[in-house]
């Protein structure tokens, strides 16, 4: 296995448990085929580039090695939230930066790789674990807490990778390692 560098998006509803028992079953059943054919139709008309894409219940993840980008990852997000927008889906969205483990040809597999139920074997990745960490933390909590709130978040690093700098000074939100910041609501 070999460590490089790779960009982490992760796109999911708002208030996911709102969406899920504040609807009826095929209200909410059609909102979620809804958002998972936005991702798709965002992918078909602006290729991100060969990313891996996962499917965590409502949230989805796509992650690609560093250079492999077809256009900017942060743009294609943006583009993504905006689609959404417009089926009135509040969202949040964060594009991570970190080192993931990809095998290279001849490596063993995982044990768990091909295990009966359809399994999927992925390798450790900073990039994943730094989205899911802002998920929780941008998603309501309670009555008490209210989280970051719906949005886009950049991590410091992905900025940094991307030769990019912010227009103005948002507030930093420490988290799993990084410095993230709000972009949009």
């Amino acid at each position: 296995m070999i460590d490089e560098n790779a960009y982490g998006l992760w796109i999911a509803p708002y208030d996911p448990e709102n969406l899920e028992y504040g609807q009826s079953r095929e209200e909410f059943v059609t909102c979620l085929r809804d958002f998972e054919g936005a991702v798709a139709a965002q992918l078909a008309e602006q290729p991100l580039g060969p990313a891996r894409l996962l499917v965590f219940g409502v949230g989805i993840y796509l992650e690609l090695a560093a250079g492999d980008e077809l256009m900017s990852p942060f743009a294609w997000l943006k583009q993504l939230r905006e689609r959404l927008a417009l089926s009135e889906l509040v969202t949040l969205a964060a594009l991570t930066y970190g080192g993931r483990w990809v095998t290279e040809p001849g490596d063993p597999a995982s044990p768990l790789a091909g295990h009966s139920g359809g399994c999927t074997w992925l390798a450790p990745s900073e990039p994943q674990r730094r989205a899911l960490a802002v998920d929780v933390l941008a998603q309501p909590s309670g009555e008490q807490v209210s989280g970051w709130g719906p949005g886009i978040y950049l991590d410091a690093d992905a900025i940094e990778a991307m030769g990019r700098a912010l227009k103005n000074a948002p507030t930093p939100l420490p988290a799993a390692g990084t410095t993230f910041f709000r972009v949009g609501t």
